[in-house]
């Protein structure tokens, strides 16, 4: 948990009485976005409650309100040339970031699933609070391949791993473009349906029964993540 100090006349200035209440979060920026016309943002502009599950909202008209976060993003450059907009009151309480992630898939895996190959996220962090939030709309579509049943909680649905992905892992995940990183009980992989960017992976057990646990594999996953971080650092330019 962090806590931040902030100067209250740096927010006063833009009218944002309720600023600093509880309510403030990346999570309903979309929602709010579409009740209020950019750059206007009335006297106690106050993100409500019940607002913060909304993801995104009908446009209410082409004047000036977004339909969804994506959106947004797209057009904030050329608002940034538009004086009929002020976005100087956004862009002091919210980084956001549209940036596009490769997926790299087996031809079975593009079928099975119909993931796109480059996928764009959308980062959303409030400056005051750096909460964080990444928004990808091919998540909505991401497949739920279990589905529990009363009473079946402690069974295995894919037959003791005979219709598990991961124990097959070299056709049915996907991979980055950093590669993989294998050890001897784990590989990594790369989250089909991208969550962040650049890379956002995921390590999984060469072990059907994620209970059968012991030290070795846990050697093995720290030495992989480890990896991992390292390639990952080095190809977006920063230091291993």
């Amino acid at each position: 948990m962090s806590l931040l100090w902030t100067n209250r006349h740096s927010i006063s200035r833009f009218r944002l009485e309720k600023l600093v209440r509880a309510e403030v979060s990346p999570r309903a920026l979309s929602a709010t976005l579409s009740f209020r016309t950019l750059g206007v943002f009335p006297q106690g502009c106050q993100i409500y409650p019940q607002q913060r599950r909304s993801f995104s909202c009908p446009s209410v008209s082409a004047s000036g309100h977004y339909s969804s976060v994506f959106e947004l993003a797209d057009q904030l450059r050329s608002l940034d040339a538009d004086s009929s907009f002020d976005v100087s009151c956004l862009k002091e309480l919210f980084d956001i970031q549209k940036l596009d992630t490769a997926v790299y898939q087996t031809q079975i895996l593009k079928d099975r699933y119909k993931a796109p190959s480059v996928q764009a996220v959308v980062s959303v962090t409030n400056k005051l609070t750096l909460e964080q939030t990444w928004y990808n709309k091919v998540r909505s579509g991401k497949p739920q391949n279990f589905t529990s049943t009363p009473g079946d909680s402690c069974a295995d649905p894919t037959d003791g791993g005979a219709r598990c992905d991961f124990c097959d892992w070299w056709n049915l995940t996907a991979d980055d473009a950093i590669g993989r990183v294998e050890r001897d009980h784990c590989v990594s992989a790369s989250n089909l349906f991208k969550y962040c960017a650049p890379y956002h992976g995921l390590l999984v057990f060469k072990r059907h029964d994620p209970l059968d646990f012991d030290e070795e594999l846990l050697a093995d996953l720290m030495s992989c993540t480890s990896e991992w971080v390292r390639r990952a650092a080095v190809k977006a330019g920063g230091r291993a």
